[in-house]
């Protein structure tokens, strides 16, 4: 099998707690996740205990580790700043929708 791609996830509860670590990213055999973050310390710290993966303290530190992509799960209005940030880290993006508040912001992110 190929290497597998190495994730991160930005917005570590909500959504990616619920479905897209569970039943997306772990059971996938081309996927590993790395690490999480999100701006709830205490709930990003129970999610990387409940998957054995680390907490990154900042989001600065989790696109700095050696990852191949990172999922943006954070609420609407934080999605244009994170995947910006993620591409200007040369990370692979998957946002979830909407990619962003407005045509400009999607045109900001897809620019990135």
């Amino acid at each position: 099998m190929a290497r597998k791609i190495r994730w991160g996830v930005i917005g570590s509860g909500g959504i990616a707690l619920r479905r897209t670590i569970p039943e997306g990213i772990l059971p996938a055999r081309n996927a590993e996740l790395v690490a999480v973050w999100g701006r709830n310390a205490r709930t990003n710290a129970e999610v990387a205990a409940r998957f054995g993966v680390r907490a990154a303290r900042t989001l600065d530190e989790l696109l700095a580790m050696d990852l191949d992509a990172v999922y943006v799960a954070t609420p609407n209005h934080a999605h244009c700043e994170q995947v910006c940030a993620a591409a200007r880290a040369g990370k692979h993006v998957l946002c979830e929708k909407p990619l962003g508040l407005t045509v400009a912001e999607a045109r900001r992110m897809l620019a990135a």
